[in-house]
């Protein structure tokens, strides 16, 4: 057995065997410090992956800036069609309330024509009694009741045609009320998508 009186002494007889090395090395150092070369290891190869995922979370980072911008766009486009709307709408009532003006001027046509035929009517009563008291002139009136009755015919040929308008007017509102209401549910659906 070597005798050990010096540092150098200790030295060498570590250098010579392996095994008393390691065997002081196992005494002296913790258990934490043994292993801290395979820490170290295994941090160097943590963080090399966490510089991998610091990237790809750059990457993504960078598409989603994309995606907010491309909805920033899409955002602006569905305001300007929301404008576009608001603006169709507002012609619609402005056409609506031309509608209902021009309704109520054929409604006061119309009642003019029911008071000029009342009228005719009057006249056509007045007629038949000066038949009744001038058979002297029977012949001459009897052709002006025909002339009178061609014209009754006429008027309520018109106001027949009148009518038939009236109800294609008629129709033409309950097709516009319809549009409108389709306009507001898709203004509508348009407010919520804008609202998520």
């Amino acid at each position: 057995m070597t005798t050990i009186s010096t540092v150098e002494d200790i030295i060498e007889a570590l250098d010579s065997d392996p095994s008393l090395l390691e065997a002081l090395r196992a005494r002296l150092l913790t258990r934490d410090l043994l292993e801290l070369p395979e820490i170290v290891a295994k941090l160097a190869a943590s963080q090399v992956e966490m510089r991998e995922d610091i990237a790809r979370l750059f990457a993504s980072q960078a598409e989603m800036r994309k995606d907010m911008a491309r909805f920033a766009a899409s955002q602006a486009e569905m305001r300007e069609d929301i404008a576009r709307l608001f603006a169709s709408q507002a012609e619609i009532r402005e056409d609506m309330a031309r509608f209902a003006a021009s309704q109520a001027e054929m409604r006061e046509d119309i009642a003019r024509l029911f008071a000029s035929q009342a009228a005719l009517a009057d006249k056509v009563a007045v007629l038949t009694g000066e038949v009744a008291v001038l058979t002297g002139k029977v012949a001459v009136l009897t052709g002006e009741v025909v002339v009178l009755k061609g014209d009754v015919a006429v008027l309520k040929s018109d106001v027949a045609v009148l009518k038939d308008d009236v109800a294609v007017l008629k129709d033409d509102v309950v097709v516009l009320k319809s549009d409108v209401a389709v306009l507001k549910d898709d203004v509508a659906v348009l407010k919520s998508d804008v609202a998520v």
